[in-house]
């Protein structure tokens, strides 16, 4: 307080009485000192302690929308909303308040002015001069994924090799152990050219076209993706790029791939809701998921999800870190907790569509809600959507759900103590998103599966219950009761699940994981790939709009391209 002993000066030298010159000494040092502290904690605002293993450079991603906070420093708390400058303050001291953890320094929080990477919209790439120390500590109101997107695979350095860059020698085969990388399964163990050209441009049932599913085929050809006629007019952009930036980066990066012809489809509802209701013929096609209790169930394709939600091993670290800290264990409601559509792949394959009045009550996930209904808070499971109903039957097939609800951030899904998870048009595919969650999960037994859901052993990673839902209730208790008595062995599983989904969902192994399943699918082919007529090149440039990728592996595929 260096200026106060100066303003006492001057008050002596004005001659005023010594009671007031004390008040007006209180109240400098009134206002004097919350200023100063409120400065400090602004300063320290650039320096917000991050974990050491969180300590990586890398480009920062121009997306991520503010997401508040709960408590008594959210600004909702102002019923009229508080000035700008409070605003200003709370949203830099907040984060502070909430989160703290050790280690070196990180640097603000990146630019939010892009749009989520959650809504559909692919982001920009930001300057590549710019680096970005963030953690879970300086979450900047996002929510831990947008958080965890600004830290995008770190920027190779000029003494170690390039990860993107490089291109690698030879092509990813099996996990140790002899496990897949990416599930498939075609017992023939070998492809025809019959059983290619076969394969129809869409994929339906005989009789209806509720899951008409598009085919397009690809061509990969010393080192260049192709496709058959171009993009289909039907494609939608937040599914086909994705798939075309997948292709993209495998071929850039494993140029020892094999030249191969393949047929890929996608949507939850492609070659597993036709295969498993044993109305449809087997094709070789690439699709989301499979009904892998059939010896021709055919090869899985990466998610558009699973690809927009990979990340670098330091940004996933950043994101269970994240969680750990927003949601610790002990301070989440008791609660198995579900919220989703009325997507079901068997009501679909045989009960027909769509749903009404009549058959509502068929649909599985609709039967979970209502076994769940009387045990409600303690097994909260509501409908958000109905899908598959024609629009003049919705209100009266919404008004006979047993409860129905409005949708939330997956996010606040770790608030509840058990995370409940069923098919819908397949495994589910915000399962990508849940395996890093903070909260246990629950799932439903299923015969279908994604490329990585195999290596989650129940018990070990997950737990489950039954298909037909019959222990559904008993088993969402036994797992409540065991989190408030003993819960170790469940909070041992999250962390394992949190390892597996580390390393097998960062971009790297995303891309890894569909290079093997090219590998397998080529190998399986029993004719040589040539020049055709109808093929156009697929311009590199396209790739990489749909995932945070470094500005070198960018720049090198668009100069390859140009040359």
């Amino acid at each position: 307080m260096g200026e106060l002993p100066g303003l006492a000066g001057l008050l002596r030298e004005m001659r005023l009485p010594r009671s007031l010159r004390v008040r007006a000494m209180a109240l400098t040092a009134l206002v004097a000192i919350p200023m100063m502290l409120l400065l400090l904690l602004l300063s320290l605002y650039g320096d917000v302690p991050a974990s050491s293993a969180l300590h990586a450079a890398g480009e920062v991603a121009a997306r991520g929308k503010a997401h508040e906070l709960p408590g008594p420093w959210s600004t909702k708390a102002w019923r009229f909303g508080p000035p700008r400058i409070w605003r200003r303050i709370l949203r830099r001291v907040q984060p502070i308040v909430h989160i703290s953890a050790r280690g070196p320094p990180s640097e603000r929080c990146p630019h939010r002015g892009g749009r989520s990477h959650t809504s559909g919209a692919p982001h920009a790439h930001t300057s590549p001069t710019r680096t970005n120390m963030m953690s879970a500590t300086a979450i900047c109101l996002n929510g831990c994924p947008e958080a965890s997107n600004s830290l995008l695979n770190p920027t190779p350095s000029t003494t170690r090799p390039k990860p993107y860059t490089k291109p690698r020698v030879g092509v990813p085969g099996e996990l140790p152990g002899g496990a897949p990388r990416s599930v498939w399964r075609w017992d023939a163990l070998v492809i025809t050219r019959g059983q290619f050209d076969a394969v129809p441009e869409w994929l339906r049932f005989p009789d209806s076209c509720m899951h008409c599913i598009g085919t397009v085929k690809f061509k990969l050809l010393r080192g260049q993706l192709r496709v058959k006629g171009g993009p289909p007019p039907w494609a939608s952009p937040e599914h086909w790029g994705p798939l075309v930036e997948q292709l993209l980066l495998v071929a850039h990066l494993y140029p020892d791939l094999p030249d191969i012809d393949l047929w890929c489809t996608w949507g939850m509802a492609a070659q597993q809701v036709l295969k498993c209701s044993h109305k449809q013929r087997w094709h070789p096609v690439l699709s989301w998921n499979i009904c892998r209790d059939h010896p021709l169930a055919g090869f899985t394709l990466p998610t558009y999800s699973a690809w927009r939600a990979s990340r670098s091993s330091a940004a996933l670290d950043a994101l269970h870190r994240c969680l750990e800290a927003r949601y610790p264990h002990g301070r989440r409601t008791a609660s198995a907790f579900w919220r989703g559509g009325t997507s079901d792949k068997g009501f679909n394959a045989e009960l027909g569509w769509p749903i009404t009045v009549e058959n509502v009550f068929n649909v599985s996930r609709v039967q979970m809600v209502r076994l769940a209904a009387p045990f409600h808070p303690r097994i909260d499971a509501a409908v958000v959507d109905l899908h598959e109903t024609n629009t003049n039957d919705e209100a009266a097939v919404r008004a006979l759900l047993p409860r129905t609800s409005h949708k939330q951030p997956f996010e606040d899904f770790n608030r509840r103590a058990v995370v409940l998870d069923m098919d819908g048009n397949g495994w589910s595919d915000r399962f990508v998103q849940l395996a890093h969650f903070n909260s246990p999960i629950l799932k439903q037994t299923s015969n279908a599966t994604a490329f990585f859901e195999h290596l989650l052993a129940p018990g070990s990673a997950i737990e489950t219950f039954s298909n037909d839902l019959s222990d559904f209730v008993g088993r969402s208790s036994s797992m409540l009761a065991e989190l408030e008595s003993d819960p170790a062995r469940l909070q041992r599983q999250v962390r394992h699940r949190q390892l597996l989904a580390k390393s097998f969902l960062t971009t790297l192994a995303v891309t890894a994981a569909l290079a093997y399943t090219l590998d397998i699918y080529a190998g399986l082919a029993d004719w040589t790939v040539a020049e055709e007529p109808g093929y156009e090149r697929v311009d590199p440039r396209l790739c990489c709009r749909w995932v945070g990728l470094p500005h070198q592996v960018v720049r090198r595929m668009h100069d390859v391209s140009a040359s």
